[in-house]
């Protein structure tokens, strides 16, 4: 392998360490992000960078439509987004990305890193990480688990991957698929 291949390489793992760390827990606050426009909602986000004078709605309006970011995009929730680096805190159909972030995801998530607190749909990145498998109280569907596909996931979902970690699975760490099988902690 040649030298320039494996800095490259070694780049990309420290980004998605890095972005993976900032986001833990996973937590969007989009109400920090200005745009040019002050509205509720809106049915489309258009935007180079997250923030005042980059993109046209503020982060805290919901997009009913499609919220789409050259860099990185922010914002309370979507239907659909698309960025390099997404962040929304709902994602409610689809957010596509190499890298996406959200509190929910209600439906679907496809990057290199996929992050969620919780994830009810179906994540599908190389990395897919659920930070609050643990964490169900006041979830109206705590029955309901997602599924992650990709080479590494960790949460508490169906997972079929590489290797997956669920704390709560007949195995924490079982290569090709796991599953949660109950409660491990007790509670």
């Amino acid at each position: 392998m040649n030298t320039k291949r494996l800095w490259a390489i070694l780049a990309l793992c420290a980004v998605v360490v890095e972005t993976a760390w900032a986001h833990f827990p996973v937590d969007v606050s989009p109400q920090q992000d200005d745009g040019l426009l002050g509205v509720g909602w809106t049915p489309v986000q258009l935007g180079v960078y997250s923030g005042w004078p980059f993109q046209f709605v503020q982060g805290s309006a919901d997009v009913y439509g499609v919220a789409a970011g050259v860099l990185n995009l922010r914002q309370q929730s979507a239907v659909a987004s698309v960025a390099i680096e997404n962040g929304i805190r709902n994602n409610y159909f689809a957010q596509v990305g190499m890298i996406d972030v959200c509190r929910v995801n209600w439906a679907f998530e496809f990057g290199l890193l996929c992050l969620a607190g919780r994830n009810v749909g179906i994540s599908a990145g190389v990395f897919n990480v659920e930070s609050n498998w643990g964490y169900r109280g006041g979830d109206p569907y705590p029955w309901l688990p997602g599924l992650q596909i990709g080479v590494l996931n960790a949460g508490g979902g169906v997972q079929v991957g590489l290797l997956n970690y669920n704390p709560q699975g007949f195995l924490p760490w079982f290569p090709l698929f796991n599953f949660p099988c109950g409660n491990r902690s007790g509670d």
